[in-house]
């Protein structure tokens, strides 16, 4: 299973940990399976545990044996000899169903799952056997130490007899998109680590795509740089060292053995060609990364860089387009290091108003990054011109870095706009980062320790810090590491050096039906809304029944992801809040949602342009999902028996509306 190969990305609406279970299949179904108690959609559900066996009947013929979590669908329960035995099938439908011992099972009411965060700079992951040595753990005023201490006795085999760690994550990185692991969320709560509250919860681990055994050898470590340069009018002389500076390390590798392991791509942005024409683009590709790297075609293309005569409508530039522009090369998935050097002297126009035509916003770029594993670096002209809008540029580019989770990533500013300074900024940037392709063979690149304690803020600390969490990936890609195989244990969703850094990752598995429910229910809310912004707020509910009411007779009115599949949002009659047209699938996940709250009064009080807002966002998410709906090299089966329609995509948690 190969990363998304094109991503746009959504604004997401704030969430808040609290906990509650999720989700079935909204399929149309000849038989429907038992629904979770309480509630009248959400179908009954199990994983399997280890050695489970499946039966033509209860206490009858054992007819199969299947992978460990693989999911069914309830059909029936039923008590014969003393034993609960569930009838189970892969699929919706029920057509094909067997029977499986309860205990055989674990009721999985939700599809929430967890991926491990890169792990360079924090103490891994520990899995206990019960919650109670957990518990004592965090309460420990030595915890830090105590899991470190616990961590390496994990890892070099020794005895943690005593201890409740059952497992610990693997050094290098666990790539989720090139060997699927599922950490189901079984069961979460919340308690207090230094008097504030954390998460904890109940997983279990199981590979679903094992490996072959490791190579003998590393491969090469290959680094992708992408410059995406502001080409405004005021960046001529910063795009003329920005050249010099790359001319200088090709010159340094020529003919050297890395000569053929660094490869470089250039994106040039403007501002919106529809206020001014005459800019010529928005964000163009004028080299794209590439493995196979022809120096002279690179030069050739560099030189043709230069920044416009043309004046852009608005001070801010739209580097959100640049970045997408930059995000969308095809080959990442070929490089180690994946880095992006972003050079500007102004914000980024944000939402579609504004004349930005990314769709998205810095903090669900660097989601997006996140997940492509590209590390962003942001070279910040502070020049006088600017200095009215440099606090809400830093702010806009320190969200987008944040959310990357790379460690000592930070935006790198130029006071002044000092080109000679700039210089030295981009020329150690640039070094640092090449010459890595040689350094990341020496287990001793892994320790930014000594580099950092001489200045924690320059650009060789953060370079080495973010340049051993790419070690760790491209470790973990080389030797097929995988998730520890355990089987529910609990575990801190958060570093145990630092509460504050997220060790795992949430994710939601959507089946298509499901994402195009979601898809067809926002499309009715931003339709009411657009014909109702401007009027008395309570139209829009108004609005929002009769468009509705309209797609039950004819449901075409609503675009879909599948046309064919239709959308359970044209089906549903009176509501009283979004939350009741979002439906129990959503109401009921584990993270509450902004827009699921909003009633006719709330949508009042928001005012217009926290409206605006709200709508913009329904825009970016719905590009989204149909990017994910067409990326079929990221949907995963959790049963091998199971239809092309029960496949599941591991959609980002931020990802949902």
């Amino acid at each position: 299973m190969k990363i998304a190969k094109s991503l746009r990305f959504g604004i997401a609406f704030g969430f808040t940990m609290a906990l509650a279970g999720w989700l079935g299949s909204q399929d149309a179904a000849a038989r429907d399976p038992m629904k979770v108690e309480g509630t009248t959609s959400i179908n009954q559900r199990v994983l399997t545990r280890p050695n489970a066996l499946l039966f033509s009947a209860p206490e009858e013929t054992v007819i199969d044996r299947p992978s460990t979590f693989s999911t069914f669908y309830v059909f029936d329960r039923k008590d014969a000899g003393g034993t609960e035995w569930l009838e189970v099938g892969p699929n919706v439908d029920g057509q094909t169903t067997q029977w499986i011992k309860g205990e055989d099972t674990v009721d999985w009411r939700q599809t929430i799952v967890l991926s491990f965060a890169n792990p360079a700079g924090r103490i891994p992951v520990l899995f206990f056997e019960d919650k109670d040595k957990l518990v004592s753990l965090l309460s420990d005023e030595t915890m830090s130490t105590r899991a470190e201490l616990l961590a390496e006795s994990a890892r070099s085999g020794d005895s943690l007899a005593g201890t409740g760690v059952i497992a610990a994550e693997p050094e290098e990185a666990v790539d989720l998109t090139e060997q699927f692991y599922i950490l189901p969320a079984f069961e979460t709560e919340r308690v207090f680590v230094n008097r504030r509250k954390r998460t904890i919860v109940r997983t279990a681990s199981v590979n679903l795509d094992p490996q072959d055994a490791r190579p003998a050898e590393l491969g090469p470590f290959h680094v992708g740089i992408v410059f995406v340069i502001d080409t405004s009018t005021s960046m001529g002389p910063y795009i003329e060292r920005t050249k010099q500076a790359i001319g200088r390390v090709l010159d340094g590798l020529e003919g050297g053995a890395e000569d053929d392991q660094l490869s470089f791509g250039i994106v040039g942005f403007r501002s919106s060609t529809i206020e001014v024409p005459e800019l010529e683009y928005t964000a163009r590709t004028f080299h794209p990364l590439k493995p196979e790297f022809d120096k002279e075609a690179f030069l050739a293309d560099l030189a043709s860089v230069q920044a416009t005569t043309v004046s852009s409508h608005n001070f801010d530039e739209d580097g959100l387009s640049g970045l997408l522009e930059a995000v969308d090369q095809s080959n990442w998935d070929s490089f180690d290091g994946r880095y992006i050097i972003y050079i500007s002297d102004a914000g980024m126009l944000v939402g579609e108003a504004a004349g930005s035509s990314s769709g998205t916003n810095p903090t669900q770029l660097g989601i997006g990054m996140r997940d492509k594993g590209i590390a962003p670096y942001a070279l910040f002209l502070e020049t006088r011109a600017g200095r009215a809008y440099h606090d809400e540029a830093r702010a806009q580019l320190d969200s987008m870095l944040q959310a990357t989770q790379f460690e000592n990533l930070q935006v790198l500013p130029v006071p002044d706009g000092e080109v000679a300074a700039f210089g030295r900024s981009v020329d150690s940037l640039v070094t640092s980062l090449s010459t890595q392709i040689s350094t990341m063979m020496d287990e001793r690149a892994a320790n930014a320790g000594t580099i950092c304690d001489q200045d924690p803020n320059s650009i060789e600390c953060s370079a080495a810090s973010v340049g051993n969490a790419m070690r760790l990936a491209w470790l973990g890609r080389q030797q097929g590491t995988s998730a520890p195989d355990t089987y529910e244990a609990w575990a801190a969703d958060f570093a145990l050096d630092d509460p504050r850094r997220a060790a795992l990752n949430v994710r939601v598995l959507l089946t298509r039906n499901q994402l195009n429910d979601l898809y067809v229910t926002l499309q009715a809310i931003l339709e009411a809304a657009d014909q109702s912004l401007d009027a008395d707020p309570v139209v829009f509910f108004q609005k929002l029944k009769t468009i509705l009411a309209n797609a039950m007779r004819d449901p075409s009115q609503l675009q879909a992801l599948d046309p064919s599949a239709g959308g359970r949002a044209a089906n549903l009659g009176e509501f009283e809040d979004l939350g009741d047209l979002l439906g129990e699938y959503f109401t009921n996940l584990p993270y509450e949602s902004d827009l699921a709250s909003v009633t006719p009064s709330l949508w009042a009080e928001l005012g217009p342009a926290r409206r605006r807002e709200m709508l913009e966002t329904i825009r970016h998410k719905l590009k989204m999902y149909e990017l994910y709906y067409g990326d079929r090299d990221q949907w995963v089966s959790l049963n091998d028996a199971a239809s092309e329609g029960e496949k599941v995509y591991p959609m980002p948690l931020e990802m949902m509306p």
